[in-house]
């Protein structure tokens, strides 16, 4: 098994808050976002990540965990500041499209929503979860018309799948 920092620093970081004592980078934002985080300690993660925003955006677990922590405590401002931080790094990774689709359905932007499932699901076309994002966003986003014919595109992709239902 390959010896990784990034994983050691995770485990040790859940139980105790050394990361203190490291010095000011990338690991150490990741060590202080798995201590809070396994502490359901939202502020403490909202404030390292306002903070220390370049280093919480370097892995992506770790930005996508202090988004989902701003979230959650409805910040919008450094959930979106962290998800535009992500996105420069990681334009590709439909797990941040995701989340922002769930942050502007929440925010009362349908159509944005649905654009970013949409992107999400043409990433990667096998994810049922996209999909069934992009089934339940548009009916938020367009007419009942509109919205049944877009869900029988999807269930004719996935004609057996529970999880769209």
């Amino acid at each position: 098994m390959r010896f990784s920092a990034r994983r050691l620093i995770g485990r040790v970081a859940r139980t105790a808050a050394f990361y203190r004592a490291m010095p000011v980078g990338p690991l150490r934002a990741f060590g202080g976002l798995q201590y809070y985080y396994a502490r359901h300690d939202w502020p403490g993660v909202i404030n390292l990540a306002r903070t220390d925003l370049n280093h919480t955006t370097k892995y992506r677990s770790s930005g996508l965990l202090a988004a989902r922590a701003a979230f959650f405590k409805a910040d919008d401002d450094v959930a979106e500041s962290v998800i535009r931080g992500l996105l420069n790094r990681f334009p590709a990774e439909p797990r941040i499209f995701d989340l922002r689709a769930d942050i502007r359905r929440f925010q009362g932007r349908p159509a944005d929503a649905l654009a970013d499932a949409e992107h999400a699901r043409f990433l990667i076309p096998s994810s049922r979860n996209a999909v069934a994002k992009v089934m339940r966003y548009s009916y938020l986003a367009h007419s009942p018309d509109v919205a049944d014919q877009i869900n029988l595109e999807e269930l004719r992709r996935y004609p057996r799948s529970t999880k769209l239902y």
